[in-house]
């Protein structure tokens, strides 16, 4: 059984911060791998058919924030980096379109890691504002 969204505790969360969301493993180690390192895609598949026996014959394409969220309409805050070179900045935008609930997205032009960092009052303000707009 994949991990998913717990429903019985969806009362108890006001809103959730994500950073760089991901599509699923599959498409994140294909990204990651060839942009980083140059290695071709074939590498990624004998990996997933390496890994189906720690994840219990599932693929890696079935490690989905997609499925991991279904069902879940708790509000996010998306902090989206367009110079991440690790996390597909694009795969994050597709999740935010498809997620259930509201999203809002924070698009920065940072690296990897470095949003807070180089855009501390913009993450801040993102942050007061869901916070007043969730609990306010």
């Amino acid at each position: 059984a994949m991990l998913r969204a717990d429903p019985a505790t969806a009362d108890t969360v006001a809103f959730a911060v994500v950073r760089a969301p991901i599509g699923n493993l599959y498409e994140e180690a294909n990204f990651l791998l060839r942009g980083q390192f140059g290695i071709p895609g074939v590498v990624v598949s004998l990996a997933d058919w390496y890994a189906r026996g720690s994840l219990g014959g599932a693929s890696m394409k079935d490690v989905s924030l997609e499925t991991m969220t279904e069902g879940c309409t708790v509000p996010l805050l998306a902090v989206l980096e367009a110079g991440d070179t690790v996390i597909d900045p694009a795969a994050g935008e597709a999740f935010c379109g498809e997620y259930a609930g509201p999203c809002t997205v924070l698009a920065l032009e940072s690296a990897h890691g470095m949003g807070y960092a180089e855009n501390t009052a913009a993450c801040e303000a993102a942050l007061d504002e869901m916070i007043a707009a969730c609990l306010g």
